[in-house]
């Protein structure tokens, strides 16, 4: 199974992918990226990608392009 980091996972289309990747079940969301906050994700949210704890195999950027 893969793991999925997601960066923007606060945005719109970052809660589309984590509610897509939680039904299904060759993959899981184990972390999100966002530089806000998300007081109701499922899942750890870190600043940035060097404080995640977990690690994934794969990252979705869904952030802002800057």
């Amino acid at each position: 199974m893969k793991k999925i980091a997601i960066s923007g996972i606060c945005g719109k289309m970052g809660r589309i992918l984590l509610s897509c990747a939680a039904e299904r079940t060759d993959c899981e969301p184990c972390c999100g990226i966002d530089i806000g906050d998300a007081p109701a994700c499922p899942i750890p949210v870190y600043k940035t990608p060097a404080d995640m704890q977990e690690k994934p195999d794969v990252i979705i950027d869904y952030s802002h392009p800057s």
